[in-house]
C-alpha cells in the first residue's frame, strides 16, 4: 500500500475482496453478474450502512474508514443470512469470510495494531460479525525499514536477486551464487 489515506485504504480493501476467489464464492450466484466488480454495491459495500434492511437473502460485507488522532480505523461488518450461515458440509461461511478477510489484512497492512473479530447479537435473520484494526503511518514506515532490505549483503538468511538476473541464496553461513538463464 502506497501512502495511507481513506481513499486508499478503502480501494486496496475493495479491490482484495473482489480479488479473493473463498469470499466471491461464498455469495450467491446471480444470474446478471458477469464480473467480480458487479459485487460492489449488491454484497460488498465500502461504506457502513448497518440500518439498511435488505429484500434478499444474502451474504454482505460492509466496511469503512476513519481518520482520528493520526490513525486509521477500519471497520469491517460482515452479515451472514441465518438460513446461510451453515453449508450441507456444515461449513459455516461467516467463518470462512472472516478467516478469508484476516488473510486479506495480514497481506495489504501487516502492520496493522489492535485487530477484533467479534460477534454481533442481531434480533432479526441476519448473522454479523464485525471485524476492526488501526492503522498508523509511523506503525506501517517501522515495518517497512525492518522488512525491507537495501543490499544483498544486508540479508543474513534469504533470497535475493538484483537486476541482471543473479541469484543469492543465503541461510545458516552457507552462500550460493549463480545467475537465471
Amino acid at each position: 500500500m502506497t501512502k495511507l489515506s481513506i481513499a486508499t485504504i478503502k480501494k486496496e480493501f475493495m479491490d482484495a475482496f473482489l480479488n479473493n476467489v473463498q469470499i466471491i464464492n461464498s455469495f450467491r450466484k446471480y444470474e446478471d453478474i458477469k464480473k467480480t466488480t458487479d459485487y460492489m454495491n449488491r454484497n460488498i459495500f465500502n461504506h457502513i450502512n448497518t440500518e439498511e434492511d435488505f429484500t434478499t437473502t444474502d451474504n454482505f460485507i460492509n466496511f469503512d474508514v476513519a481518520y482520528e488522532r493520526g490513525c486509521y480505523k477500519v471497520i469491517i461488518i460482515v452479515k451472514a443470512h441465518r438460513s446461510l450461515v451453515n453449508t450441507k458440509d456444515n461449513v459455516n461461511c461467516l467463518d470462512a469470510m472472516c478467516e478469508s478477510i484476516r488473510e486479506i489484512v495480514n497481506e495489504i497492512c501487516p502492520y496493522y495494531e489492535g485487530y477484533f473479530d467479534r460477534p454481533v447479537r442481531r434480533g432479526d435473520y441476519y448473522v454479523e460479525r464485525q471485524i476492526g484494526f488501526t492503522l498508523e503511518e509511523c506503525f506501517r514506515k517501522q515495518w517497512l525499514e525492518e522488512h525491507t532490505k537495501t543490499s544483498k549483503d544486508d540479508v543474513e538468511n534469504g533470497i535475493s536477486i538484483d537486476v541482471k538476473g543473479n541469484v543469492t541464496i543465503k541461510g545458516n553461513n552457507i552462500t550460493i551464487e549463480g545467475a537465471t538463464i
